[in-house]
């Protein structure tokens, strides 16, 4: 069964970080907001744009019925499930089943292809999706996988690891129950093969989901996944300051086994001295390689 489409659709990214109603932010309001958020759950906010932040922080300041960044921050202090939807908003990642269909082409075709080549002895292939989010991502490889590579899930022993901050997400994807607008990127016959329709939404099949295992990781935390050959972390780098996009790309290359490959999102590149580290597989899609 194909997975390819002729043609790509596109469209528009549907989270709200338009401020209809600026709130004014000091140096000391946000090292109070990162300090509960650290205190808390142990997220460092450090990492992320301060614009970033202020945008999405102002989304659940209105939407928590808050007048002024003060009265938040008491909120913060007060109520533990307001941090918790704070901690989901400032980490949310949008994404679906085959997000920008022709990467995931690129990863059928030469990615993949070349990973199972250059393991032939080993039989062992190690794959991290990083920044995880709901899981459709690691679940869109492991659908591939079971599909166009059936003969290879025979022989090499896979794992696919899928990582993000949020543990409630990280729990929402492991349950492997998505609403129907992550699956407009399936084809109507893949749906049919690896969903089935229940009250609460689409129920990813229990073969896909044994496949992906999920756990709760900081990106910018050390003992990260070792020895992989293939990393996937794509849309969660932009929120970054280049110094710790920089960190953060130059840790994939030494969790990365010779020749593996790292995959970025459309709007990311290689920054500073990782730019030296990787071969430059496909630029239109984001692929990139260590060298042997």
């Amino acid at each position: 069964m194909s997975i390819s489409r002729d043609k790509e659709e596109v469209r528009p990214e549907p989270f709200i970080l338009k401020d209809s109603l600026p709130f004014h932010y000091t140096e000391g309001t946000l090292k109070a907001i990162r300090d509960i958020i650290f205190k808390k759950e142990g997220f460092d906010l450090d990492s992320y744009k301060d614009k970033c932040i202020q945008r999405r922080i102002s989304y659940r300041i209105r939407t928590s019925g808050c007048k002024s960044v003060e009265d938040y921050i008491e909120t913060l202090r007060k109520k533990e499930e307001e941090v918790k939807r704070l901690l989901s908003a400032l980490t949310i990642n949008v994404t679906e089943f085959f997000r920008n269909r022709s990467t995931f082409d690129k990863l059928r075709d030469v990615v993949l292809p070349d990973i199972f080549a250059m393991k032939e002895r080993e039989r062992s292939v190690r794959i991290w999706s990083a920044g995880c989010a709901s899981g459709e991502e690691p679940y869109t490889v492991a659908i591939i996988l079971k599909e166009s590579f059936p003969e290879e899930l025979k022989r090499f022993n896979i794992s696919i690891t899928a990582t993000d901050v949020d543990e409630e997400i990280i729990n929402k994807a492991a349950a492997g129950v998505f609403t129907s607008d992550k699956l407009t990127g399936l084809d109507p016959p893949l749906r049919a093969k690896f969903f089935q329709e229940s009250g609460d939404g689409y129920r990813l099949s229990d073969d896909i989901k044994r496949m992906v295992s999920f756990k709760r990781q900081d990106i910018f935390h050390e003992g990260l996944n070792g020895e992989n050959d293939l990393i996937i972390c794509r849309n969660l780098l932009i929120y970054f300051s280049k110094e710790k996009q920089e960190w953060v790309q130059n840790k994939f290359w030494k969790n990365l086994n010779p020749g593996g490959f790292l995959l970025l999102g459309r709007a990311e590149i290689l920054v500073g001295e990782s730019r030296k580290f990787f071969l430059t597989v496909c630029p239109r899609e984001r692929v990139y390689r260590k060298p042997f």
